[in-house]
């Protein structure tokens, strides 16, 4: 019995050793077309020995025959650094980088072949191969060389010809038109990529590095990632920030970060400099605005002083400099914010919430739009009963109606989970009510106006990135006394998913630039046969301000759906439109009107034509407590 054990060992040992090698076991799947066993042993014994190439060359031609070409090319490009007297497989290399719209390898291989090979059948396909890939590049760079001579500030011409120079290797010329094309078109920065591409390869990487720097602060999102990735793993040098604001001195987002840089070098004065031409650029940068404000006084007040403790985390000693301002100047609305945001950061949000109520109602400019902004978070945060009513009344051209929606909510916010009950009102009502039906406008569409007060209770969750679900039972109770489908008060139950999204400064921020607005709602209605109704809403535009107003100019992008094909409820729509506020409104107030331009993609039953215009005039009213 004791020699057991050493019988089974000696058993599992005769099995491991009779078990057939990797490489053997790809030879074989590969003669009974297995071609997936056998690439995966050929992986595993190039594991083992990457160095054999007969074993690689094999496991390229198995990925060729299973339709896998971009990786047997890689495989091919492997094979040729362990032997690059290959011609065969070179060969086989540069027809697929072809296949495989890696046009400039192919030229370069084909070339090479052309020459190098000693096999005169060789240097024939690859010269013939060569020629039908170089033959068009050359003849369009003469093209294109011809229609910058005839119009030399056509920056899509600089492009294509730079693009062609570049696939056939004559990267002097790609990085001439790479350049004038980018000079042309400064917006395009796409461009700088193309540029420090071929840079690169022409071995300058000082000034590549530069460009992918500046590259790498675009707004472009797209671009910035690209350029991160091209660049080193490290942070930027001083000076190459110096060498990309060379190349690309309106770039503000690269201006900035290279002052805080300088800043945290200890160069102040060349901190300084930076953020004075950032301001020349972007006047309206006021981060920027307050931080050149503490570096050039001389003599700092105790609101300066407060300033620099709250951005060094010193935060008795911000509370006592604000303090201090604030009994100089009660008047003093950045004094205030300070003091609500080293409150906030000490932990006392009751005091916090004193101070910034007092500095959004105080002040005026960027620190009543800031206090009111961290007022606004920190009460949304902070937990216990909110109470929000805003309301939409608009005339409708298209309806010949007046219609008037709006909604009462008061809302608690429960510790420790997203989950926040609330009770509502909500009317939704328009000035014809049951006479809304005309011979030029025969139907009155529920979508419109439920000529209702609905009461409610709910439940809604913040879900983050804009996105919010809720939940609502209630009654609805028609104030005309009567309902199409019969009774004046009706169970109502709904709820849905929403979500609302911003970019840029909206109305009342007081500061111009482009601005992006998009949302979408999609509810179920179980009073209209359990119809799921979903409205997608999209707004861009540029915003005007001046010192007291602020007029939007935007373009109006939006779509209806339903999941019963109702026609009323399924349209698209689009058109201009405008937002304006001005002195004398109330907050959170704006006057608003769109004329929009629609079809309807379901007309069965539709009485009142697939296209409309509609003009909408209106204005948009919230606040909350």
């Amino acid at each position: 019995m004791a020699r057991l054990p050493l019988l089974l060992c000696l058993a599992a040992a005769f099995a491991a050793a009779s078990e057939p090698d990797p490489a053997t076991r790809a030879y074989q799947a590969l003669r009974q077309n297995d071609y997936p066993a056998a690439i995966a042993a050929f992986r595993e014994a190039l594991a083992a020995e990457p160095a054999h190439a007969a074993w690689r060359k094999d496991l390229a031609y198995t990925l060729l025959r299973a339709g896998e070409r971009e990786q047997a090319r890689d495989e091919f490009a492997l094979v040729l650094e362990a032997t690059p007297g290959d011609h065969h497989t070179a060969l086989e290399y540069a027809f697929l980088c072809f296949e495989t719209r890696r046009e400039a390898d192919a030229r370069r291989t084909f070339l090479r072949l052309s020459t190098a090979s000693e096999d005169a059948g060789i240097r024939r396909t690859a010269a013939a191969a060569f020629e039908n890939i170089d033959r068009p590049l050359r003849e369009g760079i003469r093209r294109w060389q011809a229609n910058i001579a005839a119009d030399p500030h056509q920056w899509s011409s600089h492009e294509e010809l730079a693009r062609l120079a570049e696939q056939r290797d004559e990267l002097a010329l790609a990085a001439t038109h790479y350049r004038e094309a980018w000079r042309l078109r400064r917006d395009n920065r796409k461009l700088m990529l193309d540029l420090a591409r071929v840079l690169q390869l022409q071995s300058h990487a000082r000034e590549a590095t530069a460009l992918l720097i500046a590259a790498s602060r675009s707004a472009e999102p797209r671009v910035a990632e690209t350029a991160r990735e091209l660049l080193p793993a490290r942070y930027p040098y001083a000076y190459e920030f110096e060498e990309a604001l060379d190349l690309d001195p309106a770039n503000t987002a690269l201006r900035s970060e290279y002052a805080y840089l300088l800043l945290a070098l200890g160069r102040r004065d060349e901190a300084v400099a930076q953020l004075r031409r950032l301001l020349t650029a972007a006047p309206n940068d006021e981060t920027a605005r307050r931080q050149l404000e503490l570096l050039t006084t001389d003599q700092p007040g105790a609101r300066v002083m407060g300033q620099r403790s709250l951005e060094k985390s010193y935060l008795p000693d911000a509370i006592r400099y604000f303090r201090i301002a604030h009994e100089e100047d009660p008047a003093d609305a950045e004094a205030m914010l300070g003091l609500g945001r080293a409150y906030n950061q000490s932990g006392d949000d009751t005091e916090a919430l004193v101070w910034l109520d007092r500095a959004r109602r105080t002040g005026s400019g960027f620190a009543a739009r800031e206090a009111a902004r961290d007022y606004r978070r920190l009460r949304g945060s902070a937990g216990g009963f909110q109470l929000t009513t805003w309301t939409l009344p608009f005339y409708s051209s298209r309806w010949s109606s007046g219609l008037f929606y709006a909604q009462t909510k008061g809302e608690w916010k429960l510790p420790r989970t997203r989950l926040r009950p609330y009770v509502s009102a909500r009317l939704i009502a328009d000035t014809q009510g049951e006479g809304g039906r005309t011979e030029q406008n025969p139907l009155h569409p529920a979508y419109l106006s439920e000529t209702a007060v609905i009461l409610g209770l709910g439940l809604r969750a913040p879900l983050g990135q804009g996105f919010t679900a809720w939940g609502e039972a209630g009654q609805a109770v028609s104030y005309l006394g009567r309902r199409l489908d019969g009774g004046a008060v009706m169970p109502d139950y709904r709820g849905g998913v929403a979500f609302l999204r911003g970019w840029g400064p909206g109305i009342g921020a007081g500061r111009a630039g482009r601005f992006v607005e998009t949302g979408f709602d999609s509810v179920w209605l179980s009073r209209f046969h359990s119809n799921v109704l979903t409205y997608a809403q999209t707004r861009a535009g540029y915003s005007l301000a001046g010192e007291k107003w602020q007029v939007q100019l935007l373009w109006n992008f939006n779509a209806t759906a339903d999941t019963r094909g109702q026609y009323w409820a399924n349209f698209l729509e689009s058109g201009p439109g405008a937002r304006l506020r001005f002195p004398g409104l109330p907050p959170g107030m704006m006057l608003r009107a769109d004329l929009l331009r629609g079809v309807m993609l379901r007309n069965r039953f539709n009485p009142l034509g697939p296209n409309f215009w509609d003009v909408r005039a209106g204005f948009w009213y919230a606040f909350s407590h």
